[in-house]
């Protein structure tokens, strides 16, 4: 069912179609077919930032990290990295999974497009892999790939291998917004991941938690920010690989 901030993203979609879809009968000489299906895709991705993470039933737990900033490394081997984030033991809980809340970018001051591989995430000493411990997929609600629109490329995957680990994507983007890139199409949820890791935190003692960014320093002398990591719980039957809306609703 749609909510009421979807549904006004649909009609001003259709109102401004319709809008630039007369201009371009018209005859106007700017409003060429592909200016008009190039705006509207633009606007559409722009105003899908409000539905941004607003149906994700997430509980905090504690949050380890709060607009921290790491800078990137030249050196082989070596990566930049955050300090070791501690969070208390993190208890089970009855028909709920242990989720990490993690908000990302290459901090730059416009949007300017995406790295397939910057940060990598550890937990106790294990870094966060596309499954878990018992093979589901680790990241909730995106699927293996988010869309693009752009001449080049078309798909962004959520996981990539590079310099011998799994590495999440980032954007380039100023450290206020919570807008993505226009040219990226999957937008529902912009910056934040939801990733499973009860199979990594400890229930019995203190938890660690670093952020790495991998990428060198010749490569993107920017730093990697990280706006939010906190730990929660989402419910058994809210886990998905798919957006809530597309998932099958749990039985009543």
């Amino acid at each position: 069912m749609s909510t009421k901030k979807q549904k006004f993203v649909y009609i001003f979609a259709l109102v401004l179609s319709f809008a630039l879809g007369m201009l371009t009968i018209s005859g106007c000489a700017y409003f060429s077919q592909e200016k008009v299906a190039g705006t509207v895709m633009m606007t559409l991705a722009l105003l899908a930032g409000v539905l941004h993470a607003a149906e994700v039933p997430f509980t905090p737990f504690a949050n380890v990290a709060k607009d921290v900033t790491i800078q990137p490394q030249e050196a082989k081997n070596k990566f930049g990295a955050s300090d070791y984030l501690t969070f208390p033991a993190m208890p089970k809980k009855a028909g709920m999974t242990a989720v990490l809340k993690l908000n990302q970018r290459i901090a730059q001051s416009r949007y300017a497009g995406w790295n397939r591989g910057a940060c990598v995430v550890e937990i106790n000493g294990k870094e966060l892999t596309p499954k878990t411990a018992d093979g589901k997929a680790r990241l909730l609600y995106r699927g293996d790939i988010m869309r693009l629109n752009h001449h080049k490329e078309k798909t962004l995957s959520y996981w990539t291998r590079y310099r011998g680990h799994d590495a999440m994507p980032s954007f380039f983007a100023p450290t206020t917004s919570e807008n993505l890139d226009p040219r990226a199409l999957d937008r529902e949820f912009g910056y934040d991941l939801y990733l499973i890791v009860d199979d990594v935190v400890s229930a019995s003692a203190p938890n660690k938690l670093r952020i790495l960014d991998i990428l060198p320093k010749h490569i993107v002398n920017l730093p990697l920010f990280v706006k939010e990591a906190t730990l929660g719980y989402i419910p058994n039957d809210k886990l998905s690989r798919e957006t809530l809306a597309a998932a099958p609703q749990a039985a009543k």
